[in-house]
């Protein structure tokens, strides 16, 4: 859901950086954006799914855990037989830094997801790394990272 919600083409604020003047949270398109996002977001470090890079990763699962109500809410399906059926991200977002100058500067975005499993306690949680193809980037890249994933 996270890969397909940076991917869409949709016109809904989410998706749009708007004007100077809006308030609204949205995933980064450009450097550009990322500015602009960064104004907005102020002190906060993840508000509705979308996070800013700090330059020190949140790699603790407890740490993901407790920005649970910073996260983007998704339907994974019909009810499971223990009632989970949500799953949360996030999306972090910072330019690709690199010795070739590319113009414009593509986004890397490092998203965070996980769900509640069938067994009491037990979760998953993923994260990736995803590079939008741009044209002047050859690679649309995807490495997945398995922070835990706890069944009894």
């Amino acid at each position: 859901m996270a890969l397909r919600d940076l991917q869409t083409t949709s016109k809904d604020l989410m998706h749009q950086a708007g004007t100077q003047q809006d308030t609204h949270i949205f995933n980064p398109q450009s450097v550009d954006d990322l500015l602009m996002l960064q104004q907005r977001m102020s002190s906060q470090t993840c508000l509705q799914g979308v996070c800013l890079y700090l330059q020190q990763p949140t790699v603790s699962v407890a740490d993901w855990l407790a920005k649970q109500n910073q996260s983007t809410q998704v339907s994974v399906g019909a009810s499971t037989p223990k009632g989970f059926a949500t799953g949360y991200y996030w999306i972090e977002s910072w330019p690709l830094q690199s010795s070739d100058q590319q113009s414009p500067t593509p986004l890397i975005y490092h998203i965070t997801a996980f769900s509640r499993g069938l067994y009491s306690g037990s979760l998953t949680m993923l994260q990736a790394i995803w590079l939008k193809p741009t044209g002047l980037t050859a690679h649309d890249f995807n490495t997945w990272q398995s922070l835990i994933q706890l069944n009894p």
